[in-house]
This record gives structure tokens, C-alpha cells and sequence, in this order.
């Protein structure tokens, strides 16, 4: 798996990958940064990684993430897993 950077919001256990960053914005995938965007606001503590490599990640596609033992991939599923597991609102308002 070849690391291009890892950026570290927050020391913490939960890891979404995504692809590496491009003229100063997060990641340079839609996919990726709706994740980014869901974490933030929802003011979870995570480490936010770019790997250009996704023949490891579910699918072999990137965003893919990890928490503690489990992995998931494709945003909707990510977003769904943190909603439950972690009791997020995101459609509250």
C-alpha cells in the first residue's frame, strides 16, 4: 500500500481513506469528501489518510474506512455504518 500523505485531524481509532489530495482540498473525489464532511460535523474524533493505492481497500475502490476491527467500504454504506454505530442525526438539520 503506498502512502502519499496522511493528514491527522485527531488521534483516534476511526481511519477513512481516500484518494490523495489536489490543489489544497482534502481529496480530490467526491466520494471521499462527503465522508469528510459527515466526521467533521458530526465532530467525531478521526485520522483522515490518503493512499493512492486502493487494491486493498473493500471493492478496491477508495473511500474505504476502518473502525477498530471493522471495514467498510462505499460512502453510502460508510454513512450509514457511522450513523448507526455512532447515533448520528445527519438529516436533523
Amino acid at each position: 500500500m503506498q502512502r502519499i500523505t496522511a493528514i491527522v485531524q485527531e488521534d483516534a481509532g476511526l481511519t477513512p481513506y481516500s484518494d490523495p489530495a489536489l490543489f489544497g482540498v482534502t481529496g480530490n473525489n467526491g466520494y471521499g469528501l462527503k465522508v469528510f464532511a459527515c466526521l467533521k460535523s458530526a465532530g467525531l474524533p478521526f485520522r483522515h489518510t490518503h493512499i493512492s493505492d486502493a487494491s486493498s481497500a473493500p471493492r478496491a475502490q477508495r473511500p474505504d474506512f476502518i473502525d477498530g476491527d471493522d471495514a467498510v467500504g462505499d460512502r453510502d454504506r460508510i454513512i450509514s455504518y457511522l450513523t448507526h454505530r455512532y447515533g448520528l442525526t445527519p438529516d436533523a438539520g
